[in-house]
């Protein structure tokens, strides 16, 4: 997984400040940038005028070819060495509109929309009241009950009930997610659609987890109890540490990915040898023998659905809908070219109307949508 561009943090820097102000590093790391060349403070006005802005991202090209990047740069400000200029300023420019987009800025936008419908690049999206479930599982114990849970509390309660020997699982909706603490004191953060089972108390020489789905773990130092999660396809072996493990049985593959501490990761479906990875790495595990490889990771996006976000750096279009389906607990059904290939760079918050994200998703003038009961139906971009 490759890090986001520099020119991303500079776009996201610029959006940041027009949306609420910057930090004092952020504004020097801002100024420094303006100050490194003349072109920068001049794109930066560009940039921050509500007018030029308005009006790149109603003209948006749906393929950015050199006659379309020409028409919209028509109006900047005349430079002696045009062509530099403009192979400059057309990435920040582009990462700019999705983080203006993807943040929730909406003052490009602010004629108020009919109650039924928001219009968006001449498309009608019908306005479907779908929402994530937000901070909810269900606790099933061993003796047979199951509850519902919204607190920690809750959940330290129904975990006392039960007898030391007793296993539990607790699973996350499609739309939902949970934070929890471990018998010893090891913090889970579970994401939608997840399962993770665990004993009531730890006993013997290790403490051992089975996750299904993914989540991120702050684990308990003790050298003397390794902590071990087991997945479909991998066992995870820490002392202390804090890594994300993505294990969806529906994925292709799973990963893991540390950002504290050191992991060994084995896989059940190959044949590679285990592999001990450091802070910044994933280790991705196919579904195929020895399909198994070791990259760096971009942490920020690895970790954002723990922050409330969704970030994309290059993903195709049938990952971002995926992790759409799972958080909105839709269905998703293509009507696109055989072989078109799309894919889309920026980040959204996850607690919003699934119309929302739809709506930022469609100003990409990529695709179109349309919801009918929890079904988003997606189609090729028409004028």
């Amino acid at each position: 997984m490759s890090p986001v561009h520099p020119q991303f943090k500079i776009a996201d820097l610029i959006a940041k400040q027009l949306r609420e102000g910057l930090g004092t590093e952020e504004a020097a790391m801002l100024n420094g940038w303006r100050r490194e060349h003349p072109d920068n403070q001049v794109l930066y006005e560009w940039l921050t005028d509500p007018v030029n802005l308005q009006e790149a991202l109603r003209n948006w090209p749906a393929e950015p070819d050199e006659a379309a990047w020409q028409s919209m740069m028509a109006n900047l400000p005349v430079h002696d060495e045009r062509n530099f200029f403009l192979r400059r300023i057309l990435p920040y420019a582009a990462l700019l509109a999705t983080c203006i987009i993807g943040t929730g800025l909406w003052w490009t936008h602010r004629t108020p929309a009919s109650p039924a419908t928001i219009t968006t690049a001449k498309k009608e999206l019908t306005v479907t009241d779908i929402r994530p479930k937000g901070k909810v599982a269900t606790l099933k114990l061993e003796n047979g009950l199951s509850m519902q849970l919204d607190s920690l509390h809750a959940l330290a309660q129904a975990v006392a009930s039960v007898p030391d020997n007793a296993v539990n699982i607790i699973e996350t909706p499609r739309g939902g997610e949970y934070q929890l603490t471990l018998p010893d004191g090891s913090k889970v953060w579970l994401n939608n659609a997840s399962s993770l089972r665990f004993p009531a108390h730890f006993r013997g020489g290790e403490r051992q987890v089975h996750l299904s789905g993914e989540a991120y773990f702050e684990i308990a130092p003790d050298a003397k109890h390794p902590f071990i999660v087991s997945t479909q396809k991998a066992i995870i072996r820490v002392l202390g540490t804090r890594f994300n493990v993505s294990a969806y049985q529906d994925d292709r593959y799973e990963s893991t990915v540390v950002s504290s501490g050191l992991v060994q990761v084995m896989s059940h479906t190959t044949t590679a040898a285990p592999v001990l990875l450091k802070p910044g790495f994933e280790v991705v595990i196919g579904e195929w023998k020895d399909s198994i490889q070791i990259d760096k990771a971009d942490l920020e996006a690895t970790l954002a659905w723990k922050d409330g976000l969704f970030i994309f750096d290059s993903a195709p279009l049938d990952e971002v809908m995926q992790r759409v389906a799972r958080w909105y607990d839709v269905r998703v059904e293509y009507h696109l070219p055989a072989g078109q290939s799309l894919h889309f760079t920026g980040r959204i918050q996850k607690y919003e109307n699934i119309n929302a994200l739809l709506h930022l998703l469609e100003l990409t003038r990529r695709v179109r949508f349309e919801v009918k009961d929890r079904t988003v139906n997606v189609y090729p971009f028409s004028a």
